[in-house]
């Protein structure tokens, strides 16, 4: 052990403690571990001398990082251990998702089947993002058909794409990062929606546009219709 000439600054110490908390999920997963309350937690000005051996098992930081004054300098550089800045999941579920499937695969937490893991919350991400890209499939679908074949097309079509927009939006709303992905998975998409269409018009492939006609913004707002559509 070393002497107090390795103390932190009390600003340091108190970062290393949200840094160790974050590192297993934030305050109320690391209170559970510990068997504390989140305001025992929250009271803290350094990691406590009969918690650090603990805490370092369970962050996988190391003692030294977590007390540099209690142990020697050479279990850790000496730097404080740094956590990437993490999306919000109120904010953007699949971004959150995601971060947190890589955060997992390489971070400090050791004692868990981090790739069994990492699987199950990127299957969040990726449910999410195949919902919204179908439904987005329905939409140009039903344009194409109405585009094609308007007289075969009831009024219903206008109610479903309504619908499907209303839906999409919300999931957006949620994760704005879904934005971004149906942009880019939009040629593949109309690429699926006008075969989809020729199957079900009984049209050959190449009657229809080989490129989508409309872009993602006009597929998305609940005011355009195109023309020949009105709303029942």
């Amino acid at each position: 052990m070393t002497g107090a000439n390795h103390r932190l600054p009390s600003a340091a110490m108190l970062e290393i403690i949200r840094i160790a908390a974050e590192s297993v999920g934030g305050v109320p997963i690391l209170a559970r571990r510990l068997g504390l309350t989140r305001q025992a937690i929250y009271q803290w000005k350094e990691i406590p001398a009969d918690r650090v051996a603990e805490i370092a098992a369970a962050t996988g930081i190391s003692r030294a990082a977590l007390r540099p004054d209690l142990y020697e300098a050479a279990e850790t550089d000496g730097a404080i251990p740094e956590l990437p800045t993490m999306p919000d999941r109120a904010e953007d579920r699949v971004a959150w998702a995601e971060a947190q499937a890589r955060v997992l695969r390489r971070g400090p937490v050791a004692a868990i089947d981090r790739e069994a893991l990492a699987d199950l919350v990127e299957a969040d991400a990726l449910k999410l993002r195949g919902e919204v890209v179908g439904r987005l499939r329905v939409i140009i679908v039903r344009l194409l058909k109405w585009r094609m074949k308007p007289e075969r097309t009831s009024e219903s079509t206008i109610g479903v794409v309504t619908a499907e927009r209303a839906r999409i939006l919300a999931k957006i709303a949620e994760s704005p990062s879904l934005h971004d992905h149906l942009i880019a998975s939009l040629a593949r998409t109309y690429a699926e929606a006008s075969e989809q269409a020729a199957r079900e018009t009984a049209l050959a492939l190449d009657m229809f546009p080989a490129e989508c006609p409309y872009p993602l913004e006009r597929l998305l707002d609940p005011g355009f219709l195109p023309k020949g559509m009105t709303s029942p």
